[in-house]
């Protein structure tokens, strides 16, 4: 049986990610295969990236702030301090995910900012990824149709088999 090398796993912490990185590890196990589990934050919605991370870039503004002694701060300060604590509570996702994984498997992570619907086409079409598992966004029929979803984006236009878990 030709089994699966690479399995890429998108994660944005919800429950349906999570149930996904659970059957893709089921996989891994039987084939092999090694794991790529990507978070991508999307550049247009960085100014409300995580509910979780929001009071921390709020401590990180208040911190540029006070650095300043009042002076005004600029638009760019406030984007680098929510960019920044975008990126580490990313990081700290993927890390704490990818601790928490049977040590049998061989786990690559990989944080990126941009379009997540498009950055995972592009990245499953560079490494040749065989096979992508990922939740349903969880948006509902009319806010998926609306906003269009990152799952059906990916169905749409990748070449390899999708498992999208509920």
């Amino acid at each position: 049986m030709a089994g699966y090398k690479e399995i890429m796993v998108p994660m944005d912490g919800s429950d349906n990610a999570m149930r996904a990185l659970d059957k893709a590890v089921e996989l891994a196990q039987f084939h092999g295969s090694k794991l790529v589990l990507v978070h991508v934050v999307d550049a247009q919605n960085l100014f409300s990236y995580s509910y979780a991370a929001l009071p921390k870039a709020s401590e990180r503004i208040l911190k540029v702030m006070e650095d300043r002694q009042g002076a005004e701060v600029q638009g760019k300060e406030v984007q680098g301090a929510i960019r920044e604590v975008a990126r580490q509570h990313g990081e700290d996702m993927l890390s704490a995910i990818e601790d928490s994984l049977p040590k049998n498997i061989d786990v690559e992570t990989i944080y990126a900012v941009g379009s997540p619907k498009r950055y995972l086409v592009d990245l499953a079409e560079k490494r040749g990824t065989d096979l992508i598992v990922m939740g349903s966004s969880g948006l509902g029929a009319v806010m998926g149709f609306i906003l269009g979803s990152v799952s059906s984006h990916v169905i749409a236009h990748v070449k390899c088999p999708v498992l999208v878990i509920k």
